[in-house]
């Protein structure tokens, strides 16, 4: 008999995945929509005509003019993340 192994085995090392760091941080929050009666502001009839007109408030325009800033914002946060991960995989570290 003899006392040596007849097969061996190399230890196993489970693979740790590389840390990735691309997240950005939230974008801004949209502010609440107007009411649905906040959406509109009559103008009275000009002279000579029958009917006023009517025309988005100050208020509509305000929230679509934050939504918009909001957008804005938040793509350029998004193409920052999606620009260090396109970085991480040409380097070959991470695959998408």
């Amino acid at each position: 008999m003899s006392a040596c192994k007849t097969t061996s085995t190399r230890p196993y090392v489970e693979p740790t995945p590389p840390e990735v760091r691309c997240k950005q941080q939230e974008g801004p929050q949209v502010p609440r929509a107007p009411r649905a009666d906040a959406w509109v502001e009559w103008a009275p009839p000009q002279p000579g005509e029958e009917q006023g007109a009517a025309r988005l408030s100050r208020q509509a325009v305000e929230w679509i003019s934050a939504v918009l800033a909001a957008v804005r914002v938040e793509r350029g946060l998004r193409q920052a993340e999606h620009d260090c991960l396109d970085r991480l995989e040409e380097r070959g570290l991470i695959t998408q």
